[in-house]
């Protein structure tokens, strides 16, 4: 077994090559987690009704955007089928339906940052802490389209083979 897996790390596209691509998304996806676990340290120390307000904000805003970023990743296989095809010619136009996709995004979560309030409101949660999720979802919108860019452009570089 040692030695299949010895063998398989130099060959061309084995483990080495995985490993050497998928690491720098690796750390990027990690750094995003450590962030999020920082900000919530924080948040510890400002109040309990911070902290208790931002699990369900970040879920609903989560919720909201996995379509759209599940979309946007789609730039890594068009570009990696177009550069591998070498019709380079076709890789700015697939990196920019993702950025287009950032102003649909936008359009389409604009009506959920006026309804912040009321919507909740309906989960049952103190005044308190329904007035803080509303603000942070809304906080958290802002930066959906610019998430959707950073997919599209990471999708780009992975596409490309290229994430160092």
């Amino acid at each position: 077994m040692i030695d299949v897996i010895k063998q398989r790390w130099h060959a061309e596209s084995g483990y080495a090559a995985v490993l050497k691509l998928s690491l720098p998304l690796i750390l990027s996806t990690s750094s995003w987690s450590l962030q999020q676990f920082v900000d919530r340290i924080f948040l510890t120390w400002y109040s309990p009704e911070a902290i208790a307000a931002s699990m369900p904000a970040g879920m609903a805003n989560w919720t909201l955007m996995s379509l759209f970023f599940g979309i946007a990743v789609y730039v890594s296989t068009f570009v990696a089928q177009y550069f591998g095809a070498k019709q380079t010619e076709r890789i700015g136009p697939a990196v920019w339906q993702g950025v287009y996709l950032a102003i649909v995004t936008a359009i389409a979560i604009a009506p959920f940052y006026f309804i912040a309030p009321e919507l909740f409101a309906l989960f049952g949660h103190s005044a308190e802490v329904a007035r803080l999720e509303a603000i942070y979802f809304q906080v958290l919108l802002f930066g959906g389209p610019f998430a959707v860019i950073a997919n599209a452009a990471s999708g780009f570089f992975s596409g490309l083979g290229k994430t160092w």
